[in-house]
């Protein structure tokens, strides 16, 4: 069996033991991004994704992929930025801020200056 037809079969047995909302949230999304020398590189939408699949889901990944192809599997978590291209370099705080702008329900106009962003005790400037 291939590593991308491991990881399917391991999204699968995830999909089935874990409560739906877990799931959606965090690991549909993941990403196969390549297998080299028995290290499995998944990639993910956010830091914390990230952060929340190593802690939590590594160990339980690792052993449906190592049972799944009868051999010792590793797993590598990384934040992803666009289509298939990855964020390894970025600070903590570029990445914050990344997952900040899809929480956000408007679009700021970044060509005004940042004095015009503050805003009151109440929230409205």
């Amino acid at each position: 069996m291939e590593g991308k037809q491991a990881w399917q079969a391991a999204l699968g047995q995830l999909q089935m033991e874990m409560p739906k909302a877990a799931f959606d949230t965090w690991v549909r999304d993941a990403e196969l991004i390549s297998v080299s020398d028995n290290v499995f590189q998944i990639g993910v939408h956010n830091a914390y994704a990230r952060d929340w699949l190593d802690s939590r889901l590594k160990s339980t990944i690792t052993k449906l992929l190592t049972g799944t192809l009868n051999r010792p599997v590793d797993i590598s978590f990384e934040v992803k930025y666009g289509a298939g291209q990855q964020v390894t370099q970025l600070d903590n705080s570029m990445l914050e801020f990344e997952a900040w702008k899809k929480l956000v329900p408007f679009q700021l106009d970044l060509s005004f200056p940042w004095c015009f962003f503050l805003l009151s005790r109440d929230g409205f400037g």
